[in-house]
């Protein structure tokens, strides 16, 4: 007794080989996207806080304690802006 054809079925019957790898490939493209926002906006922020550390430094060159709160806001953006982001979290480069 043959089954009916869901729906589902007949869609995605009607799509050809290369339109079914197109649109893996699109999917696959959005999916790893995901992470690269986080990753700009964390680079962004790193490099507010080196250039307050930096300036601090400039500034106190004598007292090193002077600068020790924009010293530890710069190696928390250092951490989190090389923590890597998206679904595809175990490749360091996405």
């Amino acid at each position: 007794m043959p089954v009916s054809a869901t729906p589902l079925d007949r869609m995605v019957s009607s799509f050809d080989a290369s339109t079914r790898r197109g649109a893996v490939l699109a999917m696959g493209l959005l999916i790893a996207g995901c992470g690269w926002a986080a990753k700009l906006e964390a680079i962004s922020r790193l490099d507010g806080s080196r250039a307050a550390y930096r300036a601090c430094t400039a500034q106190g060159k004598n007292d090193p304690q002077q600068c020790e709160t924009e010293r530890k806001a710069y190696e928390a953006d250092l951490a989190d802006a090389g923590r890597p982001r998206g679904v595809f979290t175990g490749w360091s480069w996405f």
